[in-house]
């Protein structure tokens, strides 16, 4: 980000400070994106990153892509939590208006509290003279907006404006990363699942081979009969098969769909 033309020299290094400490920050979290779960250690790094760029600001993270599921993803501070939560309440403000909208929504004083009857003057009360809610999207889809709240008196210029599209980015990549490990995860849980059942139903054949003959296809068709007539998963019968069998002859008379699998004696 360039210096702007007319900026006194102590303005243009404190800009500089800035965007030395954004770099370094933007470094932090591109290592946190690559965690196994990495979202609210990066969504958090990003406010304290941005709330710390700009001088006067402290900036929000709100998720969801409408009132009814818009919940808190992070903050800088706790007023911009709390200022996060108070649009949420409301069901108005910058923040929704973004995300109905897809356009980055922003107003002065005077504004918040015409615009929005009920959480303007609760903003203005909190100290707040001026906000931005920029969206951005995960996946083509509206999944939240960056706020920042703005103290001073000072206008948000072209440079914040290019440093806040940065962090709404590499939000954006940081969900896009989150619903990646979902899946991932929820994939790798579905392979075990299926293994482990596999697995059962193979030792689950060999014992009722072993004690009613036959082969492996004849075998599965009989745990798949007594499966459907007992309203018993396949996997779950096999594991109860392969139990019984290892725990030997008892007194008590196994159950009677394992009464069908295996001798009873």
């Amino acid at each position: 980000m360039a210096a702007e033309v007319g900026e006194s020299f102590e303005s243009q290094v404190a800009w500089l400070n800035g965007e030395v400490e954004l770099l370094r920050g933007l470094t932090e979290v591109s290592r946190l994106v690559s965690e196994s779960d990495p979202t609210k250690g990066t969504l958090d790094r990003l406010c304290r990153v941005a709330g710390t760029s700009l001088p006067g600001c402290e900036v929000g993270m709100s998720l969801g892509g409408a009132a009814r599921d818009l919940e808190t993803g992070a903050a800088s501070t706790e007023r911009a939590d709390r200022l996060d939560r108070a649009q949420r309440r409301a069901g108005e403000g910058p923040c929704l208006a973004a995300l109905a909208d897809q356009v980055p929504q922003e107003a002065r004083e005077s504004e918040l509290v015409s615009r929005w009857a009920r959480f303007g003057p609760m903003a203005v009360e909190e100290g707040v003279k001026a906000m931005l809610a920029i969206p951005f999207l995960v996946e083509g889809q509206s999944r939240g907006a960056l706020n920042v709240y703005v103290f001073n008196d000072n206008p948000i210029d072209g440079r914040a404006r290019r440093l806040l599209s940065l962090v709404a980015e590499q939000a954006s990549a940081a969900l896009a990363n989150a619903v990646l490990y979902q899946r991932s995860a929820e994939l790798a849980r579905n392979l075990s699942i299926a293994m482990e059942s596999r697995a059962a139903i193979e030792q689950a054949k060999g014992v009722i081979i072993a004690q009613r003959g036959g082969d492996p296809d004849e075998a599965f068709d009989q745990l798949r009969r007594v499966s459907q007539k007992y309203n018993i998963k396949v996997r779950e019968l096999a594991h109860e098969v392969v139990a019984h069998a290892a725990a030997g002859p008892g007194t008590t008379p196994p159950p009677a769909h394992l009464a069908e699998l295996i001798r009873l004696e």
